[in-house]
């Protein structure tokens, strides 16, 4: 079943293209007098080209240009800028404004200053992805690694894939020969039967969701477009977690948006069966409301897929429930107390403590527990914790039985911290 909203809030990404044009002209017997300069005012901004990046290799080289406006937009040309590195032990830059990567390390800031005036550009070498939000993440357990791709730092969609190894405490660029286009807001999944991450739908655009199938195999380090049929329509924000008692991937909800005015959200449950490569309508006969941009783990001990809050054209949800791929059944939960009432959170599932670990959301910054076998949610107050993020995702990496967060929107430019959590202690720790 679908709902078709007009008008509804979704996410949106905004990319602005200008394009400029000049032209000029003399007459026959004698040539015309130039035309006068176009006035423009102080410089007001710079902007460096492009703002984030990331350089895989030592040595690797990438270069940044700059350029200078008014206050009102215009752009003023014959501007020398002053380029400069906060860690040149890291990366340099030329006076022409060329990076070179020089060691791993933290993510350096690259200036171009003129008349008093800066603009930046932040670079990664080779150590972590650059700050994102709306990525898709799991825990590849036959690997040992957590497996990140795309996401968003508007208006750059990103298209790249990343694995994270806790033991060394290191992130890995793969630069697989093939890969997904880049997209937002897809879900993700780990198969342990087929020992693949399994990818799904997202969108590239305002107004453009996508339907493939793809699978990552870490130890060929190859993306495989799946081509599945059948399977859901086009859709973004929804979300997957991996039934490994049935050996099924579960999906539920998303929303795909082909105009500005005409968007459906879902409600809809599918089941992927990797060894077919089919997807499987399931149609419980109770469900959850259509939705986006909510959590979604599997409860190993339980054998139940849990779900916590959201947000659709009606509003933001509270609400905890639990689905039963051998029923084919969602049990609303109804726990009291419960987390706040908001979206954009993360979730995963501790096998090591039985509980569902969620974070964040909307800005939030709580850390809670579920325990479906008492139907209760447990605030834990850690001492430390991330600063309040949305939109930022979460795997539980069972070697080391830590939860891994990384990234999320804390405000105009979206993280690119690594943190792991310990249930057993009740802490946070800043990885880099």
């Amino acid at each position: 079943m679908s709902i078709r909203r007009r008008g509804s809030q979704a996410l949106v990404i905004t990319v602005l293209v200008a394009q400029f044009a000049a032209c000029g002209g003399g007459g026959s017997s004698a040539p015309a007098a130039a035309p006068p300069p176009p006035t423009t005012g102080a410089v007001a901004s710079v902007a460096v080209t492009p703002v984030v990046a990331t350089l895989v290799s030592l040595g690797e080289t990438l270069q940044l240009t700059a350029s200078a406006s008014d206050a009102n937009g215009n752009a003023i040309a014959g501007k020398t800028f002053a380029w400069s590195s906060s860690d040149e032990s890291i990366a340099t830059v030329t006076d022409s404004g060329l990076v070179t990567a020089l060691a791993n390390g933290p993510e350096v800031t690259i200036t171009a200053a003129t008349d008093g005036v800066e603009g930046t550009a932040a670079i990664e070498v080779g150590r972590r992805p650059v700050g994102r939000a709306f990525h898709a993440m799991a825990y590849d357990a036959a690997s040992d690694r957590v497996i990140l791709f795309g996401g968003l730092s508007a208006p750059i969609v990103f298209g790249d894939t990343w694995a994270y190894d806790f033991n060394t405490n290191s992130w890995t660029a793969m630069n697989p020969p093939t890969s997904p286009d880049a997209r937002t807001a897809s879900a993700m999944a780990y198969d342990a039967q087929s020992d693949r991450v399994i990818l799904f739908g997202g969108s590239f655009q305002q107004f453009g969701t996508l339907r493939d199938t793809w699978a990552f195999d870490f130890n060929s380090n190859v993306w495989t477009d799946m081509s599945a049929t059948p399977s859901p329509d086009a859709r973004t924000s929804s979300n997957m977690a991996y039934d490994a008692q049935l050996d099924r991937v579960i999906l539920f909800g998303g929303v795909m948006k082909d105009d500005p005015g005409n968007v459906t959200f879902y409600d809809e449950t599918w089941a992927y069966d990797f060894d077919t490569n089919a997807w499987t309508q399931l149609r419980p006969s109770m469900k959850p409301s259509e939705r986006v941009c909510f959590a979604l783990a599997y409860d190993a001990e339980s054998g139940r897929v849990i779900l916590f809050g959201a947000e659709n054209s009606g509003g933001l949800f509270d609400d905890t429930w639990a689905y039963n791929y051998n029923t084919n059944a969602w049990t609303d939960m109804n726990p009291a107390p419960r987390p706040l009432t908001q979206a954009y959170q993360a979730m995963a599932y501790d096998a090591g403590s039985d509980r569902v670990i969620l974070f964040g959301g909307a800005g939030g910054s709580e850390t809670w527990a579920y325990d479906f076998n008492s139907n209760t949610w447990t605030k834990m107050n850690p001492v430390l914790h991330p600063s309040g993020r949305w939109g930022h995702v979460m795997a539980y990496d069972e070697e080391s039985k830590r939860v891994v967060l990384f990234g999320g929107g804390t405000g105009i430019t979206p993280s690119n911290e690594t943190w792991a959590y310990d249930f057993n202690s009740n802490t946070w720790t800043h990885m880099h």
